[in-house]
């Protein structure tokens, strides 16, 4: 994804945020290269809305939405070494070991 584009659709962070959940998405974009979910579309597709949700509705950190990007990436590939990115790897690692509080009202119909 092109920092434009990075630049429109999560317009909310700063430039560091975007290079940062701009470089989280291109990490799963190469990991789900070749993905497909059932209704045809690239896998891809599905942690962008996820990740425009919980950045748009929610309000999460830039760091967050990066780790939304790079849960699906090792969910599908666990062998990927992302040592590189420390940051990422602790938020994700935090968010990993995190406890489900009480439902609130974003959250609808989800199941816990």
């Amino acid at each position: 994804m092109s920092k434009e584009l990075i630049s429109e659709k999560f317009p909310q962070y700063d430039d560091a945020g975007r290079e940062l959940v701009r470089r989280a998405y291109l990490i799963a974009a190469r990991a789900l290269e070749g993905e497909v979910r059932s209704n045809g579309h690239d896998f891809i597709e599905h942690p962008l809305n996820v990740a425009l949700i919980a950045s748009d509705e929610i309000g999460l950190t830039a760091d967050c939405i990066a780790a939304v990007f790079l849960h699906e990436a090792t969910r599908k590939h666990p062998e990927l070494d992302l040592r590189n990115i420390p940051a990422i790897v602790e938020q994700y690692q935090k968010f990993t070991e995190m406890e489900v509080g009480p439902r609130t009202p974003w959250a609808g119909d989800l199941v816990f």
